[in-house]
């Protein structure tokens, strides 16, 4: 059986009839090398600016983008590529992120997709009202992208808590 250098990053890992398995994120395959399908993470803000740059960001990272430019249009792309994580801005048109958390958290396939609010509204009670809709983290506006990064990373690695509703961060 073909050995998968020891350097190489594990990104994913099977068990099953032939004992643990592990995938590099890049691995060489006939002299062909081949990447492991990346995460895909879907932006939703009305902000042109805001989602050129977490876009840019996002690609650089070697994460999937998929953009849209309100709830209802965030919804609607979830339903057709089903994101790994969603970042959710709250002040949009049609239908705001409020709303559109609660729409993909009532579709059975998504409603386990990690949220991230990203928002200028920094009030406890937005805070509060985002982790009780069942947001992963909620990110205030202006935000620095590696910190971003970082919080998206350990959302898709399963690697976070949320505060307690009572105190904490809130």
């Amino acid at each position: 059986p073909a050995q998968v250098p020891a350097e190489a990053p594990a990104t994913a890992s099977f068990a099953g009839e032939l004992g643990n398995l592990m995938i590099p994120e890049r691995f060489s395959v006939a002299h062909r090398t081949v990447r492991t399908m990346p995460k895909t993470i879907l932006i939703a803000d009305d902000d042109p600016t805001i989602i050129k740059l977490l876009q840019v960001n996002l690609e650089m990272e070697g994460y999937a983008v998929v953009c849209a430019y309100d709830g209802q249009d965030a919804v609607e792309k979830a339903q057709e590529q089903p994101p790994d994580l969603v970042l959710l801005d709250i002040m949009m048109p049609r239908m705001d992120g409020w709303a559109a958390r609660e729409a993909l958290a009532a579709i059975p396939r998504l409603q386990d997709t990690p949220v991230i609010f990203l928002s200028a509204r920094a009030q406890q009670a937005d805070l509060r009202r985002g982790y009780e809709a069942g947001a992963a983290e909620y990110v205030t506006k202006p935000f620095d992208p590696t910190e971003l990064l970082d919080i998206i990373g350990r959302v898709l690695d399963g690697n976070y808590e949320r505060p307690p509703l009572g105190g904490g961060r809130l």
